[in-house]
């Protein structure tokens, strides 16, 4: 925590826990401030620092007083407006437009914490969820979310209110903050590490007649022909990316999945002696592995756990993080993340968009909404992935455009640029240009920082 005056808050007195996480989230996480909390009744943010009173407006929670009363869908907001204070452009979504500034007091009629507990919680998400019944499995159509539907997924809308914070204590006698510095975190699903057996092509070739992917089915079964006639195995690309990255400086996270055979979702056995030679050698090269749970551990902890184990067996190393198989998340599964003793995770990001999910490109701690909980684990959102570019028919040239103005946007916040890109799509059939942007990725990364 950076030496500064204590910044003393008193908040309104309902929906205690959702306000002190985004006070501390805010205050002492991003920008290493220290705050003392106190709830009482009264229809604003308090906050005093040294001889400095700042009044914020309390929109949101003052309309939805009763604990979790807020995860409504009719509180999903449809539009965004912008404000301009003190020289910086942040979102207005709940609040007004007052904005008062004289030598003893502060008044904000901008709700912006609400506005960063929204984009950091992703309780629209939650709450969509609920109402169209899905399961834990099912994913949101993203083109529902708010980020969408307002076109700011290159955005990070709470980075511009933190920016917004720095001048605002600065009036208030406050210089120094956190620093933040551009970093890079090239990250790897490990879907698959060598060709599939004929009976399980088989299965797939089956599966995808059935859905009508005629094409797809075609494709796949040549590739795997002239694979298996030139006795090459695509899917390891893992030397190759680390050599890339050794280069550079940086280094690669591959995330395995713990399947053993019989296993749901099996691709690999992680027993087995090609994987365990791959994982030892990442190691030994410097780099690291994260756990990529599979979808037989999102209702179980006991699953996640033995999957866990198993690669902790494997590696003979502490698991840190990683990213579960298909993105799936709840509540439950980060709470489980969390129980697990995993450091962080990074699941948040787009399918079908590079971007910024939750509006921000900094480490933040997660909020389980049911147990108005504020977790241990970290979230490390990532903001770019390989198959964006598959699920919208995107070339090499346009995607690697895509990818810079994400870059761009991370750099100027000084945050941590997070990318998932798949080691078994890195020397497929028909993705030699994206092998190029791969490269042109990280070689930009280490241009800009510097």
């Amino acid at each position: 925590m950076i030496s500064n005056s204590k910044i003393k808050i008193c908040s309104p007195i309902n929906n205690q826990k959702e306000r002190e996480y985004i006070l501390t989230t805010l205050f002492c996480d991003f920008l290493g401030i220290p705050v003392q909390i106190s709830f009482e009744n009264r229809i604003d943010y308090k906050l005093v620092i040294n001889n400095c009173i700042i009044f914020v407006h309390d929109d949101f929670f003052n309309r939805n007083e009763l604990p979790l009363s807020y995860l409504k869908k009719e509180n999903i907001p449809q539009i965004i407006n912008y404000q301009k204070l003190l020289n910086v452009e942040i979102p207005l979504i709940w609040g007004n437009e007052k904005f008062t500034f004289n030598d003893e007091e502060i008044y904000i009629g901008n709700d912006f914490f609400a506005t960063a507990f929204f984009f950091l919680t992703q309780w629209e998400e939650y709450v969509l969820k609920v109402d169209k019944g899905l399961s834990i499995r099912d994913k949101i159509d993203e083109n529902l979310l708010f980020i969408i539907r307002n076109r700011l997924q290159k955005k990070c809308l709470v980075n511009d209110i933190l920016e917004f914070l720095k001048e605002l204590l600065e009036k208030c006698g406050l210089k120094q903050f956190r620093t933040h510095h551009f970093d890079v975190m090239l990250t790897h699903d490990v879907d698959r590490c060598f060709l599939s057996s004929y009976e399980e092509l088989c299965d797939n070739i089956n599966q995808m007649l059935e859905m009508g992917a005629n094409e797809r089915a075609q494709r796949i079964l040549s590739d795997y022909i002239s694979y298996k006639k030139q006795g090459s195995n695509p899917f390891d690309s893992f030397d190759e990316l680390m050599d890339i990255s050794d280069q550079y400086g940086f280094k690669n996270h591959f995330y395995f999945k713990p399947c053993m055979i019989g296993d749901e979702g099996f691709t690999y056995s992680l027993n087995d002696n090609f994987v365990v030679k791959v994982i030892k050698n990442i190691l030994t090269r410097g780099h690291y592995i994260g756990l990529h749970a599979t979808e037989n551990t999102s209702h179980s902890y006991k699953a996640l756990k033995m999957e866990n184990e198993r690669l902790k067996g494997i590696s003979g190393c502490a698991i840190n993080g990683g990213r579960t198989h298909c993105l799936i998340y709840s509540p439950d599964v980060f709470r489980n993340l969390d129980r697990l003793g995993l450091l962080y995770d990074s699941g948040v990001g787009f399918q079908y968009y590079n971007g910024f999910r939750s509006s921000v490109c900094y480490p933040y701690p997660i909020f389980c909404i049911p147990e108005r909980k504020k977790l241990h684990l970290k979230e490390y959102p990532f903001m770019v992935m390989d198959s964006v570019s598959t699920r919208n028919e995107m070339n090499a040239e346009d995607f690697f455009k895509d990818i810079i103005s994400v870059m761009d946007t991370v750099k100027k916040y000084d945050g941590l640029l997070v990318t998932n890109w798949h080691s078994n799509m890195f020397n497929t059939k028909g993705r030699e240009k994206f092998k190029k942007v791969y490269r042109m990725m990280v070689e930009y990364s280490s241009k800009i920082m510097g």
